[in-house]
């Protein structure tokens, strides 16, 4: 369930109502892990989970939240594990949130 907001004008004009549109799942799925790289110390050492750890939604606003994680070394070369959870629209990303994942 989702609010859809119109004014009068737009039934009396006969404007289409349509649920908004979402990102392509890859786009989505990039955008994240591109916000994964921004985040890491050594970008070039992040290891993005595309398939084990990943999950989509589509919500019925046209966002798109993806969860995942990621591995990335720190700046001594100690590698530690992330998860990152992203939301997008068609326009880009909206937020990325990264925790570090206790060993």
């Amino acid at each position: 369930m989702f609010n859809y907001f119109f004014s009068k004008s737009d039934i009396e004009d006969g404007r289409q109502l349509a649920a908004a549109a979402h990102p392509d799942r890859n786009t989505a799925i990039d955008l994240c892990e591109a916000a994964a790289r921004q985040h890491a110390m050594n970008p070039g050492t992040v290891s993005f989970s595309r398939f084990i750890d990943l999950g989509v939604v589509e919500h019925p606003n046209g966002r798109t939240r993806v969860q995942s994680t990621f591995t990335a070394e720190s700046a001594i070369g100690l590698e530690a594990k992330f998860s990152i959870t992203c939301l997008a629209d068609t326009s880009g990303l909206i937020e990325a949130n990264v925790q570090q994942i206790a060993k």
